[in-house]
């Protein structure tokens, strides 16, 4: 892997955490114990899960290619030369500062500039110097634009966004979906579960109708930071995320309940809201949810159930009211945070922690 690469996915992952207090109980401050008097599990214990239909989708101007010039960036390589003065001719990027350094001009805000507005402000500057300076600026390499494209693609990993690209594009560009053999079952794309996440909320772009069917309606013009999560169908996680202990995703075991799951997540931290564990079930762009009293489960006053591969459970750190409302969040939060930890698996195989993103 790439130097760039690691370090992209090593700091998004970084900002991305959010720590958690573990819970205090007799067995230590890191250990989770039920103590649940709830000696029934079976799937006549389980709650009602609810049809979520996901709000928002492609609109018109998503399907329509950026129109606006290209602002700088940071890290963006440029060359800067005067016309008629080859030995002028300079490589240089956009520091951290926002700024770039050539000549006599020394430093010029060129965060947010145009290649255009940046060359008139560096023309402006030497003019204090030379005569009727003819300065060009040449934009070499873009490094302050990127995407992501996540899980069941040939070369899964942080890709620069130097041209209008769409997702059938990034797909391309990322070597085609892909398919893997392991222990004698092959792994396929999952196109019904995968999704698109901006600006940490989900955009349910339809894959499978994309990919298999051509429609085209469905084919949105990407954005820097955008992801794209294509899942396997053999991902037999179920992920705990939110105010656990340790927010992890783990292989699903035949007979996981959400009390021995929750357990293997270290329990609740002491923040937790643990009347109501939201658990989501299914495709993320058209979930299932049930909200459960995962307190009355432990104190025996409700039945323990089974959980199934793929489900996530969210324990919120607050109170909520309206599920219509606090769903929105938890959809798109859980979207980033499942495909924030399959880049994660890019710098570490095994790791099986996600990254737990707070609802903004």
């Amino acid at each position: 892997m790439n130097t760039t690469l690691r370090l992209s996915l090593l700091g998004l992952i970084g900002m991305l955490l959010v720590s958690c207090d573990p819970i205090p109980s007799a067995n230590g401050p890191n250990r989770f114990d039920p103590r649940t008097q709830a000696a029934q599990v079976g799937m006549e214990g389980s709650p009602e899960f609810k049809d979520y239909k996901v709000r928002g989708g492609v609109s018109s101007r998503m399907l329509r290619p950026p129109s606006q010039a290209y602002r700088l960036g940071v890290g963006d390589n440029l060359t800067i030369e005067l016309a008629d003065k080859p030995e002028s001719r300079q490589v240089t990027q956009v520091m951290p500062d926002g700024m770039v350094y050539f000549d006599l001009a020394e430093g010029v805000p060129a965060e947010g500039r145009t290649v255009e507005e940046l060359t008139a402000a560096i023309t402006k500057k030497m003019e204090a110097f030379e005569r009727r300076p003819l300065v060009q600026v040449t934009l070499n390499d873009i490094t302050s634009r990127n995407y992501f494209i996540l899980g069941q693609v040939k070369k899964p990993g942080v890709f620069p966004l130097v041209r209008p690209l769409t997702v059938l594009d990034a797909i391309s560009e990322a070597g085609g979906l892909a398919s893997t053999l392991n222990e004698d079952i092959e792994s396929l794309p999952d196109l019904s579960r995968s999704y698109v996440v901006r600006n940490h909320k989900m955009i349910p772009v339809d894959f499978a109708s994309l990919v298999r069917g051509g429609d085209m309606s469905q084919n949105i013009y990407l954005e820097p930071n955008d992801y794209i999560y294509i899942p396997s169908t053999q991902d037999a996680k179920v992920y705990v995320l939110g105010a656990v202990a340790n927010p992890k995703s783990f292989t699903h075991k035949r007979g996981s309940t959400l009390v021995s799951t929750m357990a293997r997540a270290g329990g609740p931290t002491t923040k937790a809201y643990r009347e109501k564990v939201v658990v989501l079930r299914g495709s993320l762009t058209e979930p299932t949810y049930a909200i459960v009293n995962f307190k009355n489960i432990t104190q025996g006053q409700a039945t323990d159930f089974p959980l199934e591969a793929g489900d996530i459970v969210w324990v919120p750190d607050s109170p909520w009211e309206k599920a219509e409302q606090y769903l929105v969040e938890v959809v798109s939060a859980a979207a980033q945070a499942v495909a924030v930890y399959q880049g994660g698996r890019l710098i570490d195989p095994d790791a099986a922690q996600p990254a737990t993103i707070g609802i903004q």
